[in-house]
């Protein structure tokens, strides 16, 4: 009898996957390729280590040359043991299918099991590196205490505000004063493993990058791109081959997935000056180079070529990709020395427009809401190429002396009126008009 057990197993699993619900298995067949049908089956599924409770199914029958699609996947896996998965290792799904006579057929799956702070990599669970991201972490509070620092001496307004002020420059000017802080802290850089945006790393929390002054170009992307969260800002991650560093958005919005695997469209939406991205692992270096530095270097690093990925930590979250838990140990610990000296002054930021899109807003009374209504029937921001045309759109402009003219020409709705008159431009019947 041909007899098969089909199925599709998570390659690698770690608690990042517990904690966001990621399936251990994402198909189940079994087939029979046989002219006898089989009746009274128990499909069982049983894990080598304890990292997933064991679970069956009962199969009344399963018929010649027929398959059976198993709805019911929902293994559960065993946190506790995955939190304490200090270095990954190796394990297996085994699926048996048995009779009252015996077992039938049996297949095995191979899993990797992730240690507790590690990702998985591009190639098998991209968008959990969001999972990695830890705004809650202790040591990002000290992180953007030290920015207010850097705000209040520089002379500007030390309040954490995320998009509040309704302004780019505001946003652009916070980041930087994120980059100086993180300057004073003097980490120090590390190599990361070999092809670790496809296959993964170990990734150090906030707190282990400050505590330990150390940190790979994913650490310090990640550390950036958790404060800049907390600061109630939306970042961005970005992914090149062998190498990370952090984004965040100018203005409140977000890309329409989590993974964005197009080059061009991140730097469209830099050259519109929407997203800002910059090279976090300068700021390892002494003396640190100024932000609009790792800003230039950033941008020269999104080439077609190199290109892996940008993860967005605002859509991320929106389809309840939640970061790690912190330790308890992490969490109890407190930290009573001063914030770092910051010898860098914060840099001025470029002139940028104000947000050009609609910040979402609470009417308090119904008028309020009435208004907020009559607001959203016409939109007054510079997205609006009726109120706002940048220079380099494509016109024909048309110098008409007698606007209410050319109007009911419109509004006739003729291609060729016939009594059309060209003292409307302020032209005679033999002039031309150049496009």
């Amino acid at each position: 009898m041909g007899i098969s057990i089909e199925g599709v197993v998570s390659s690698k699993l770690g608690l990042a996957s517990h904690q966001n619900a990621v399936p251990l298995l994402r198909q189940l067949n079994v087939s029979n390729d046989g002219t006898e049908g089989l009746d009274d089956l128990v499909l069982e599924l049983e894990a080598s280590l304890p990292f997933a409770s064991p679970k069956s199914w009962r199969i009344d029958r399963l018929g010649p040359n027929s398959s059976m699609a198993i709805p019911d996947r929902d293994v559960e896996l065993r946190e506790g043991y995955l939190a304490d998965l200090t270095e990954s290792m190796p394990a297996s799904v085994h699926l048996r299918l048995r009779s009252s006579t015996g077992i039938l057929v049996e297949q095995r799956f191979p899993v990797e099991l992730l240690a507790r702070n590690q990702w998985g990599g591009a190639g098998s669970m991209p968008e959990l590196l969001a999972a990695f991201c830890m705004p809650n972490d202790p040591a990002v509070d000290r992180v953007l205490k030290s920015t207010s620092d850097v705000l209040r001496r520089a002379g500007r307004t030390d309040g954490i505000d995320g998009y509040g002020a309704g302004s780019r420059k505001r946003v652009w000017e916070l980041t930087s004063a994120v980059w100086s802080a993180m300057c004073g802290y003097q980490v120090s850089y590390v190599l990361p493993p070999a092809s670790f945006e496809q296959e993964g790393q170990k990734i150090r929390s906030p707190s282990q990058v400050l505590d330990g002054g150390v940190g790979t170009c994913l650490d310090t992307a990640l550390l950036f791109a958790a404060v800049l969260e907390q600061a109630g800002l939306n970042p961005v991650l970005l992914m090149t081959k062998g190498h990370a560093f952090a984004g965040v958005w100018l203005q409140p919005q977000e890309f329409a997935q989590v993974l964005n695997e197009d080059a061009s469209a991140v730097r469209k939406r830099i050259e519109l000056q929407e997203l800002l991205v910059f090279e976090t692992t300068l700021a390892t270096q002494s003396p640190a180079p100024g932000f609009s530095h790792a800003v230039d270097v950033a941008k020269r690093q999104l080439t077609d070529d190199d290109f892996v990925m940008a993860v967005d930590l605002r859509r991320a979250r929106m389809q309840k990709v939640r970061p790690l838990s912190v330790s308890a140990k992490a969490a109890g610990e407190t930290h009573d020395e001063q914030a770092p000296k910051v010898s860098e002054a914060l840099e001025s930021a470029p002139e940028l427009p104000a947000f050009d899109i609609e910040v979402e807003e609470v009417p308090a009374t119904a008028a309020d809401k009435l208004e907020l209504w009559q607001r959203k029937l016409l939109d007054l921001t510079t997205r609006n190429r009726l109120l706002h045309l940048p220079d380099s759109a494509k016109v024909i402009r048309l110098v008409c002396p007698d606007p209410a003219g050319l109007e009911d020409i419109l509004a006739a709705n003729r291609s060729e009126p016939p009594r059309f008159s060209w003292r409307l431009f302020g032209l005679s019947q033999a002039s031309t008009v150049a496009a």
